[in-house]
């Protein structure tokens, strides 16, 4: 972290030692369990959703939200040992990395965590239904890919692929999402599985706090969706806040490179060297500017979104830069729904047209 180089470091053992005191919970991990998690809770939500509003009777309603259930319970079992058998294996491996490795993993960790973010800040107009017009491309390939693995397996002779509700469409739907949104986090911990001198209780403990997240997200998004009929500014205030969480994992990651540069110099000439400029201290200097140090609290809370009592010159190229990205992106999501809607309006108008003109 950025205090460690801002304040110097006599030796590179001494560096060496306080670096490798890993804390318990890490935002990286924290926030790939919250989105994957998230996901899968809307895609639960959003199958009981159609069992809830179809034309099946009381009892066969019951069973579809069990199959629902217990699809979804199997899918993350198969996906939680197949990730434990990999972080096993990766965790025996031999892992004598240097300081220069461990920062460049740290920081791909915390960049791949910021384009899942960002993806997940641009899902969440459409999950609270304001992009309605718009195809869910995603969607689209991910049941396509679904379609070509069933039909790989031969899955595909057991039900009727344009019935969703079919008890063996139904296992095979929720099954595949669910899974792949699980095996999407065992790609993304491969990094902290190499990673050595780390926490054994950090992907455990980061986990719990991202599933508790979503958890709470996702109730409260289903919740929501049922409840208020103006939608907009909850969409305005969640995607700010994971697009700005986007950000600032973003400007993390790209710290944690100009960290590897740093401790690269300072392997090879055992001299304090410097990174890219400060550009200005927020706070005062010593112990009465202690409340704003970005690695204690209270500040520490804001250091995932991209504060820094110490921010160098990469650091606030990288925030504008991804939050213009974000923000860009967001615009052009809201851009296809307008026109989507101006072409379904004027799709709708055209045979009353063609009556009058007749």
């Amino acid at each position: 972290t950025s205090h460690r180089c801002r304040q110097g470091t006599r030796t590179f053992g001494d560096v060496v030692h306080r670096v490798g005191m890993s804390g318990v919970l890490e935002i990286g991990v924290i926030a790939i369990f919250a989105r994957e998690f998230l996901e899968a809770a809307i895609i639960i939500g959003q199958f009981r959703t159609i069992i809830f509003k179809s034309s099946l009777d009381g009892e066969r309603q019951k069973r579809a939200n069990k199959i629902v259930w217990a699809s979804a319970a199997v899918a993350f079992m198969i996906a939680f040992v197949m990730i434990l058998i990999t972080g096993i294996a990766l965790g025996a491996a031999n892992k004598n990395f240097s300081m220069v490795a461990a920062e460049i993993i740290e920081g791909v960790s915390k960049v791949v965590a910021a384009f899942a973010i960002l993806l997940l800040s641009l899902k969440v107009p459409k999950w609270l239904g304001l992009y309605d017009a718009t195809p869910d491309v995603e969607a689209e390939e991910h049941a396509k890919q679904g379609a070509f693995i069933a039909a790989w397996v031969g899955c595909i002779k057991m039900f009727d692929p344009n019935d969703p509700l079919e008890p063996s469409a139904l296992k095979f739907n929720v099954g595949w999402n669910i899974w792949r949104e699980m095996a999407e986090i065992g790609a993304f911990l491969f990094p902290y599985f190499l990673r050595d001198n780390q926490n054994p209780l950090l992907i455990p403990a980061s986990a719990a706090v991202g599933i508790a997240v979503a958890l709470v997200l996702g109730g409260f998004i289903y919740w929501a969706n049922g409840r208020f009929s103006n939608k907009v500014p909850l969409a305005v205030f969640m995607a700010t806040l994971t697009g700005w969480l986007a950000t600032g994992l973003f400007t993390g990651g790209c710290h944690e490179f100009e960290e590897a540069v740093y401790f690269d110099c300072l392997e090879k000439s055992g001299v304090d060297c410097r990174m890219t400029p400060v550009v200005f201290e927020i706070g005062a200097k010593g112990s009465s500017g202690r409340f704003w140090r970005h690695w204690e609290l209270p500040m520490t809370i804001f250091k995932p979104f991209g504060y820094s009592k110490y921010p160098t010159a990469l650091m606030i190229a990288a925030f504008w830069s991804f939050f213009v990205v974000a923000c860009g992106t967001h615009y052009w999501q809201y851009w296809q729904n307008k026109k989507a809607k101006l072409a379904q309006g004027a799709s709708a108008d055209e045979p009353v047209k063609s009556v009058a003109t007749a």
